[in-house]
């Protein structure tokens, strides 16, 4: 009796000997990019909180970002979280040193043919009347007092600002109020050129006024609101 009959020759053996040898590689491509890990990665120079909306766009459906300190705590697929270490290393930059120039009365704006006083050293420690220069760094929030004149009338403007270098502009984030109680919330965004004045109109909110049957109804008076110029120069 002839084995042949009883086993397979070796042309059909190796289609089932080709799974079995490339079956390793293929469970592993799959695991890489499926496998679910957990890493810590730390920033050097920026805080994670001002990177962390950049990181969050590499995440995927499934994977979640947290923050303990100065570290990422990042949960993803292996193949993403090399992703995420590269983008990591880019975003990570040394905070840029920034000059602000605030003009509360746009009226006394100087066009760009006038001498600029900034460029004066005397000017890094005082400031001009018209405006006012403060130093900063990037993602540092700045509480800005409007001066007080001798003629000004009502409550002077409090300004808060907080700007990031985002490529070559500026994103600045703001807000603002008028009068001695609390602190102003980051609450508006504007996309800036270094080194050249922009224009902010701020607009008050309106005041909501209760009214009782025995009250004539309070005049309809648009809110108030302000101009400014500002300018943010990068120093480094």
């Amino acid at each position: 009796m002839s084995l042949r009959k009883h086993f397979p020759s070796a042309s059909q053996l190796m289609p089932a000997l080709l799974v079995l040898l490339l079956s390793p590689f293929v469970v592993n491509a799959q695991s890489d990019e499926q496998r679910i890990t957990i890493a810590t990665l730390t920033t050097e120079h920026r805080p994670p909180a001002m990177l962390r909306s950049d990181i969050e766009n590499l995440l995927r459906p499934g994977d979640d970002l947290g923050i303990i300190g100065e570290h990422f705590i990042v949960t993803t697929s292996r193949n993403n979280l090399v992703l995420v270490r590269e983008a990591l290393e880019q975003l990570d930059t040394p905070l840029r040193q920034l000059r602000l120039r605030v003009l509360f009365d746009p009226e006394t704006f100087q066009d760009d043919d006038s001498p600029d006083p900034a460029e004066s050293d005397a000017d890094m420690v005082s400031a001009e009347p018209d405006w006012q220069q403060y130093l900063t760094r990037e993602g540092d929030a700045l509480l800005i007092r409007e001066p007080a004149g001798d003629d000004e009338t009502g409550d002077p403007l409090v300004l808060r600002l907080q700007a990031d270098l985002r490529d070559d502009a500026l994103q600045l984030d703001y807000g603002f109020r008028s009068g001695p109680d609390g602190e102003p919330r980051l609450e508006h965004r504007e996309v800036l050129t270094p080194g050249q004045w922009h224009r902010l109109v701020l607009e008050a909110e309106p005041v909501n006024t209760e009214q009782t049957d025995d009250e004539e109804a309070p005049s309809a008076a648009p809110p108030a609101s302000r101009e400014i110029e500002i300018r943010i120069d990068i120093l480094d």
